[in-house]
């Protein structure tokens, strides 16, 4: 039994030994589907020849049913990366091994998967033993902490640091080693910082440390020595408080302050300065080396040796331990920058015998000139400006503007030369010397260069080219070619620093490399030694090489009927030193704006701006484009196209001319169209004769009517658009021979008592060669017949007729007897013998025009008496002075029932009028009467008034009668309040209701119009109006309705002395105008006071 339960408790301790092993190969965090093993991380060291061994199992019985060789089924990854099946080995149906020997230095994860499913996964770390570091260094910060630190070896391997330390001189045995190693995330590199605060703490006392770092892994451990010098390596703070404290034209007097912390330390320090000037060499110069003892705190230093007047300069000083050797000991540096003193320039600005520059206008001319800045070295103060003079006292004014670099004069004389003294000038004054420029007299100058071009290659290099001047190049003898660095082009002026250089006049050609970046601008001036032809500028780079682009701006300039101008103008950027010429393409279009037949004009000039297309068809649309020609005879992309039409011409003559018929009054001619129209065809003129006459439409036949028969007339045709062509050959047509026309008036005189019977000749153009005559007479109650009478004239003589006193009757007709035509008969007339006494046809006449003149006579006299009755009604009574109305007085309220007619005949309201000027009417509700020829001097009980003549002082005043005002109208006046832009809030009312208190707000008015046309006004304004239709009021222009308002202007002696008398000194002078605006009486509107503003008030 014992035995039994011995082996009993053998089993159970092996299965609870199975099961903690079992539980210890489950990869926690995943599935439970299976292990790796070893389990955890793996550690190898590299270069051992031990290979990497890691074995996958599945466990989940499960699974193993379902897949009987699930071991087909697995694989591992490093990374993301699948590992190759050579490097796997199957164990059985359910475990896999990975074996890999070729292991390089690394960490990584390997991962055993089955499928898609993560089994587990193992860190592999292939490292090294500890290695030893490197860059070890300590650094004492100014004598207040010390940090050391180092770069740790590279390792895939966890490694760890400690740093402790002992002091060789003092304590030589006892380490100290409680120092916190931290890690600079930027570097990478591991810290160890000591403090006065830190245990242990900084011991600045101590020259000499002895460190010790101590590296160690699962692979071993490893100790280094490092002995540091603690004095040397003690980098301190840089100087405080550096300041100039004096400074000469080349010299600064230095001021600065040692750290405290680092000014104690024994060995001393040493100061070094350095410095750079701005217009000295752009490194940094050594001003000098100074030592400091221990404790000193202040240092001076006199920097000398400097070469430039006012030259900003740049000071830089750091400090050093003494006895440091490496520049890195060195502190940071205290900086400052301070200017040398100023002096005066130090000389003027250069010039050349042609940095001067001449434009002509009229008969004047701007003269330029230009300069070259002084050097910045030697401007030796602030405000640097340059003064120009002229030794010439008609000179004064002639300045435009001044820069840095030229000097604009105006409307200079062409026909003097001027002397121009250039001097420089600063804060501390002139310079002692100055430099001067002549410009002679327009004609005294030499002719200029021609032809001044730049060309711009790569890096660069500018080609200039010009020719000799035209007019005097014989005696040139050099050319100055001038540079000006700018950040534009021309035609804006240069004001940057002038450069020149000069060549022989043989030279039309050079070569310059400019390093700018700007712009750069080049000119040119040929001189000689009397005389210059100024500056000459290049207006546009060319750019050598370029690819030549199609013109962009091509545009029509003129147009004819046989011809069609062209001008183009190449962007100064699109313009090439290989341009040749330029060939102008054109050709008729169809309806569809499509060529028929393209043709060209060349034109060789390479700085041609405008072509000519000559020959073209009259009234007939072009299509014309512009292409340029390089010099190796490529051609850029044609220029955008233009359509324009050619004026129209003459036609050309119609022809085949001919007669189709002919009548005894007119001929009918046809005739074929011109060839060539040349244009819109108007109509066609006809000449018959000396007589043009036109169709009514472009038709080609036409009838020529109202001729004379029997006539040869030689006929012609032109063709017109705006222009005729020439006549047709003409052609000769004879009408035919017709009947004569009819006898229609007859009558009768007398002459010498004989009565003789008169007729006008036939109507018509038909021939006729005598007339015939019927004549009979009654008697006994028979008409007896005469002999036919024949006569060649237009008149007959009834002889023997007083003896016989028979009255004729008779009628005549016309007779062409060459053909036998005879024309209608006349109508017929009567012819009595017996003579009759003709007075009473006079007298009647006379009458009758005399009845019609006194008719005229009364319609004008009744117009004029009506005229005068309505000027009559505009007059009112004016009353005695002692009746006058007051100013004010309630006037009934709108609506409300008027006072009965007598009383509104006293009250009347006082205006102010022009003297010498005469009043109008304004309304039927508002009439207003005034003559200056004339006042009211008595009234009688009719209320008649009588005129009469008043004196220059006696004062007018200009009578507003309210008889016909209706019951919803208020009169009132305004003054205008200053002779300023007006802000008036409402109107006084005079004579009206103060108890209705509207306004109307008018806004704010400036205006120096002649005429008002804004409801109000101010005394400037009125004080040049010119009256309309007389000189009394001056209606508003914007008056809308039949009732417009008006002003009206009177000396101030003339207004009634209650408008003035609670503000006297409104008066003024007596003889000021003052003005009045009379308004729209339909509106009511008042003052908010309602008491009388002062006019004019000066």
């Amino acid at each position: 039994m014992e035995n039994f339960f011995y082996h009993f408790k053998i089993l159970l301790f092996t299965l609870f030994i199975l099961t903690l092993s079992h539980t210890s190969l489950q990869c926690s965090g995943f599935h439970g589907i299976g292990y790796t093993y070893p389990v955890g991380d793996i550690m190898i060291e590299y270069n051992t020849s031990t290979p990497l061994e890691i074995t996958c199992i599945i466990m989940n019985e499960t699974l193993i049913k379902e897949n009987p060789n699930i071991s087909s089924k697995l694989y591992f990854k490093k990374g993301d990366i699948i590992i190759p099946p050579d490097k796997i080995i199957v164990l059985n149906e359910t475990s896999i091994k990975l074996f890999d020997p070729d292991l390089k230095q690394m960490t990584s994860f390997y991962t055993c998967m089955l499928e898609d499913t993560t089994i587990c996964l193992n860190n592999v770390c292939v490292g090294v033993k500890p290695q030893p570091v490197t860059d070890f260094k300590c650094i004492g910060n100014n004598f207040e902490n010390m940090t050391c630190s180092w770069t740790p070896p590279t390792n895939y391997v966890p490694t760890n640091y400690s740093l402790s330390y002992t002091f060789p001189k003092t304590r030589p045995g006892k380490r100290m080693s409680n120092c916190t190693i931290t890690e600079d995330r930027e570097t990478g590199k591991l810290k160890c910082f000591w403090g006065t605060n830190t245990i242990p703490h900084y011991r600045q006392s101590q020259d000499l440390y002895n460190f010790t770092v101590r590296i160690a892994n699962v692979f071993g451990s490893l100790d280094q020595t490092f002995l540091f010098d603690h004095i040397k390596n003690i980098l301190p703070e840089p100087p405080e408080n550096l300041t100039c404290i004096n400074s000469t034209t080349s010299s600064l007097h230095l001021s600065w302050k040692i750290p405290v912390a680092i000014a104690p330390i024994s060995v001393g320090l040493q100061n070094r300065i350095l410095y750079q000037c701005n217009f000295g060499p752009k490194i940094w110069q050594n001003g000098g080396l100074l030592e400091t003892k221990p404790s000193q705190t202040n240092v001076t230093f006199n920097l000398t040796g400097l070469k430039h007047a006012h030259d900003v300069c740049d000071v830089r000083i750091a400090i050093r331990v003494k006895g440091a050797e490496t520049e890195k000991m060195w502190s940071a540096n205290s900086s400052l920058t301070a200017y040398t003193s100023s002096t005066i320039p130090g000389g003027p600005p250069k010039v050349n015998v042609g940095s001067f520059q001449t434009d002509i206008t009229s008969n004047l001319r701007h003269v330029y000139v230009y300069w070259q800045q002084i050097p910045m070295e030697i401007r030796n103060g602030e405000n640097l400006q340059y003064i120009v003079d002229v030794k010439d006292r008609n000179f004064e004014n002639k300045l435009s503007y001044i820069t840095s670099s030229y000097a604009k004069f105006s409307n200079v004389s062409l026909n003097e030369s001027y002397v121009f003294t250039i001097r420089s000038k600063n804060s501390e004054g002139f310079s002692k010397e100055s430099t001067t420029i002549s410009v002679p007299a327009n004609d005294k100058l030499i002719g200029e260069p021609a032809l001044f071009t730049k060309v711009a290659f790569e890096n660069g290099l500018y080609k200039l080219s010009w020719e000799k001047p035209k007019i005097g190049g014989e005696y040139i003898d050099n050319y100055t070619l001038f540079w000006c660095s700018y950040e534009r082009d021309r035609p804006f002026q240069c004001a940057g620093y002038l450069n020149w250089t000069e060549v022989p006049a043989n030279t039309t050609e050079y070569n310059i490399t400019i390093s700018e970046e700007n712009t750069t601008q080049f000119a040119i001036s040929a001189n000689n030694a009397t005389s210059s032809s100024g500056m000459v500028w290049a207006t546009c780079t060319l750019i050598h090489d370029k690819v030549i682009t199609k013109i962009k701006e091509v545009w029509i300039a003129n147009v004819g009927p046989t011809f069609i101008e062209v001008k183009w103008k190449l962007d100064c950027s699109d313009r090439s030193d290989t341009v040749a010429g330029y060939i102008i393409y054109y050709c008729q279009i169809t309806k569809e704006l499509a060529c028929q037949t393209q043709h060209n004009v060349t034109i060789t000039d390479p700085y041609a701006g405008t072509g000519v297309v000559n020959g073209l068809t009259p009234y007939t649309t072009y299509m014309l484009t512009v292409s340029v020609i390089n010099k190796q005879g490529s051609q850029s992309p044609e220029s955008d196209k233009l359509y324009n039409t050619t004026y129209e011409a003459a036609p050309d003559v119609p022809y085949d001319l001919k007669v189709i018929q002919i009548t005894n009054s007119s001929i009918t001619i046809s005739w074929k169209p011109p060839k060539k129209l040349n244009g819109y065809l108007r109509k066609y003129d006809i000449f018959v004769n000396k007589t043009m006459m036109s169709t009514p439409d472009n038709r080609t036949t036409f009838t020529v009517e109202y001729l004379q028969d029997d006539t040869i007339y030689n006929v012609s045709v032109t063709a017109c658009t705006l222009f005729c062509s020439p006549k047709s050959i003409p052609i000769l047509a004879k009408t035919e021979t017709g009947h004569p026309g009819r006898v229609v008036n007859i009558w009768k005189t007398r002459e010498n008592g004989i009565l003789v019977l008169r007729w006008a000749e036939p109507n018509g153009r038909r021939k006729h060669n005598l007339y015939e005559m019927e004549l009979w007479y009654n008697s006994a109650g028979e008409n007896i017949t005469v002999p036919t009478v024949q006569t060649l004239n237009a008149n007959y003589l009834l002889a023997n007729c007083e003896q016989d006193f028979k009255t004729y009757y008779g009628r005549i007709r016309a007779v062409n007897n060459h053909t036998n035509y005879t024309g209608q008969w006349s109508p017929d007339f009567e012819a009595s013998c017996e003579q009759k006494n003709d007075f009473p046809y006079i007298v009647w006449i006379i009458v009758v025009t005399a009845l019609a003149f006194l008719i005229f006579v009364m319609v004008i006299g009744a117009r004029k008496i009506y005229i005068y009755y309505n000027d009559m009604k505009t007059i009112d009574v004016k009353l005695p002075p002692g009746l006058d109305p007051q100013i004010g007085t309630n006037w009934p309220q709108p609506n409300s029932n008027l006072s009965p007619s007598d009383e509104e005949h006293l009250l009347h309201k006082t205006f102010i009028a022009n003297c010498g000027d005469s009043s109008g009417c304004s309304s039927g509700q508002e009439s207003v009467a005034s003559d200056c020829t004339s006042t009211i001097t008595n009234t009688s009980d009719s209320g008649t008034e009588q005129p009469r003549t008043p004196t220059y002082e006696e004062p007018k005043e200009l009578l507003m009668s309210i008889d016909s005002l209706k019951s919803n109208t208020q009169p009132y006046v305004q003054f205008p309040w200053n002779n300023d832009s007006v802000n008036i809030n409402g109107y006084s009312l005079y004579g009206g209701n103060n108890t209705d208190t509207s306004e109307i707000e008018l806004e704010n008015v400036q205006t120096s119009k002649s005429t008002v046309d804004l409801p109000y006004t101010t005394c400037d304004q009125i004080s040049h109006l010119e009256p309309r239709s007389n000189d009394s009021y001056v209606p508003l222009s914007n008056a809308q309705d039949k009732n417009p308002p008006y002003v009206m202007a009177a000396n101030k002696s003339a207004v009634m002395s209650n408008f003035f008398s609670q503000n006297p000194s409104a008066m003024g002078n007596s003889d000021e105008k003052a003005y009045v605006q009379m308004a729209n009486v339909n509106e009511v509107v008042k003052n908010d006071n309602d008491t009388v503003e002062s006019p004019c008030d000066q």
